[in-house]
């Protein structure tokens, strides 16, 4: 294995591990799937573990902030439009992220939320292959990860979440190249229990 992916992977590892373990942390897994934008062909998988969503402001009440821990596989060849142009160039994530979302009626059985944040993410290649002998060139092993998101959350205890993400990625100009990419995602989310601050009514 190369030895910048054996390190990406030791640390994506250990920062689920610590995660996952800790129950004053994690409390929802998220899958998430999705394609490049802006004619990009290339395909996302996404996989999260995402803390309490917790209130801040009494004056909002369907305001909360949580942490995002992620790892992401971005493959060559869109996931629908180019199959025939998978191989075995990809492209792994870990990251971190802070997110605000705003839930509308977060009393209701059903409610719908809109959601924004930055965080960064380490990469273990900084050239993206597009298919075609096209490729985007990142300029730096970590990104800044802006995104927003909208979706809704059901079920019982509302314990299930759907929603769609738009993801951008650059280096904001720290680093040359700064091509960057974008990539919209469709997103299924799971709560795993109830720890730490939040009762899950701002999720």
């Amino acid at each position: 294995m190369n030895p910048r992916r054996l390190v990406i992977s030791q640390l994506a590892a250990l920062c689920f591990c610590a995660v996952a373990c800790g129950s004053a942390f994690a409390n929802s897994l998220s899958i998430a799937r999705g394609d490049g934008l802006k004619n990009t062909l290339f395909s996302t998988t996404r996989l999260g573990l995402q803390t309490p969503c917790t209130a801040r402001w009494k004056t909002l009440p369907g305001l909360c902030q949580y942490w995002d821990f992620s790892a992401t596989l971005w493959e060559e060849g869109a996931f629908k439009r180019q199959p025939h142009l998978r191989s075995s160039e990809s492209v792994h994530l870990i990251g971190l992220s802070p997110v605000m979302r705003y839930t509308f009626r977060p009393r209701e059985r059903l409610s719908v939320y809109i959601e924004a944040g930055i965080g960064l993410v380490a990469l273990d290649h900084n050239t993206l292959p597009l298919g075609s002998g096209d490729a985007r060139e990142l300029g730096a092993f970590w990104q800044f990860e802006d995104r927003i998101g909208v979706g809704m959350r059901f079920g019982r205890n509302k314990r299930l979440g759907f929603g769609l993400r738009v993801l951008h990625y650059s280096n904001l100009k720290l680093a040359d190249p700064n091509e960057g990419v974008d990539a919209a995602l469709l997103t299924l989310e799971v709560e795993l229990g109830r720890w730490g601050a939040s009762d899950g009514r701002n999720r």
